[in-house]
């Protein structure tokens, strides 16, 4: 036991400086930080969300409707909801396929344009409203906000939303309760 107390306190004392260091990021280990955990959020699904630049401008291409994942790798309910509604095969391939996905981590501080100002993610966030997390924003293909729903959102409920914003009902004045009930667009 004797010969082990001072490899124990050696192995102590070098994380305790390991831990002091890791406040002091550097610019390069941050950006490889960030892009680690943009990475390990996309996994949980099969295909891979567009950053917010890159998003806009393939909506724009194939006149698609936008959905804004807002999100923290923090937060408890978003990485169930990537597991439990985004990952689910039928809902995956209907987003992917009718709608250009785009992932928002509202922690980073990196700068996008939209609509004609730069913004910080954080700041973007605010403008759409995000009070909490997750938050789902609908955009039209020309980036008009639809609606921001917050919070956690099951799989039957999210493909009902998505029906109904890709058969642009919302522009028909047709309530989400009357589409619900008929399933239908007229």
């Amino acid at each position: 036991m004797k010969k082990l107390l001072p490899i124990l306190l050696i192995t102590l004392l070098a994380l305790l400086i390991s831990c002091d260091n890791d406040k002091k990021v550097s610019p390069a280990k941050e950006k490889a930080i960030k892009t680690k955990t943009n990475i390990e959020h996309q996994k949980t699904s099969h295909k891979e969300w567009y950053n917010f630049q890159e998003g806009l401008e393939i909506a724009k291409q194939e006149n698609k409707h936008i959905v804004i994942d807002f999100y923290a790798d923090w937060c408890k309910w978003c990485k169930v909801m990537d597991e439990k509604t985004f990952s689910v095969p039928e809902v995956e391939n209907y987003l992917f396929e009718n709608f250009v996905p785009i992932r928002v981590n509202t922690e980073l501080n990196d700068e996008i344009t939209f609509k004609g100002k730069t913004l910080s993610l954080r700041q973007l966030s605010g403008a759409f409203g995000v009070k909490g997390l997750p938050s789902l924003a609908f955009l039209t293909p020309e980036q008009e906000m639809i609606t921001l729903i917050p919070g956690y959102i099951e799989k039957d409920q999210f493909m009902k939303i998505l029906e109904y914003i890709n058969k642009k009902c919302y522009t028909k004045q047709i309530p989400f309760e009357t589409f619900l009930e008929d399933d239908n667009c007229k």
